[in-house]
């Protein structure tokens, strides 16, 4: 029988308790986590710039109807008409207020998708079907209210993505405008 059998050679003893490939295999590992986190992060941040765009895009649309002289003369409510005056101005600063807040998450160029997502192609046609049914001014308050739901909606999902307290406090003071408009709306009496 051979002497070295049942002999098992005892394993090789290195001085080094990693060698340098396997280094190089955590050093990679730990270069690809950062890499996925960033990415998540700047993933997120268009998210918001494009939730951005969107709520930029629907405050715009609103101004527009509510500036337009030609629908608003029209109204018979004084107290509608009033509220319409005095929301558009409202609207027209915090527009502004939102494009500073929001200068760094929005592009020079708004996304062509987001633009047509969000051009309004009804509610021209729907106004103006109302004033010649003579109910102007219920159909501009309804068309009021809806879009300050939509709006107040999307201000909602921003305000839960962002972290930044500036953007925040801007979209708090427009949430608490949009609800106080919204309110005076619901407690008019427009009888048409």
């Amino acid at each position: 029988m051979d002497q070295n059998y049942g002999y098992v050679n005892p394993a090789p003893q290195n001085g080094s308790p990693l060698s340098r490939k396997m280094l190089i295999v955590i050093g990679g590992s730990i270069f690809a986590i950062i890499l996925a986190i960033i990415l998540m992060v700047s993933t997120g941040s268009n998210s918001t710039s494009s939730q951005a765009q969107h709520l930029i895009l629907r405050m715009e649309s609103l101004q527009t109807i509510l500036s337009d002289n030609e629908t608003t003369r029209h109204l018979k409510n004084q107290e509608l008409s009033n509220l319409v005056a005095s929301f558009s101005l409202t609207q027209t600063t915090d527009i502004n207020d939102l494009k500073i807040a929001l200068s760094s998450q929005l592009p020079e160029k708004i996304d062509e998708k987001i633009l047509a997502n969000e051009t309004d192609t009804t509610t021209a046609s729907t106004i103006e079907e109302a004033y010649l049914k003579n109910k102007l001014d219920a159909v501009y308050a309804e068309v009021l209210t809806k879009k300050i739901a939509s709006l107040q909606a999307l201000i909602a999902e921003l305000y839960g993505k962002t972290k930044d307290q500036k953007l925040k406090q801007t979209l708090e003071s427009v949430n608490e405008n949009l609800r106080k408009t919204g309110k005076q709306i619901d407690e008019l009496s427009i009888s048409n």
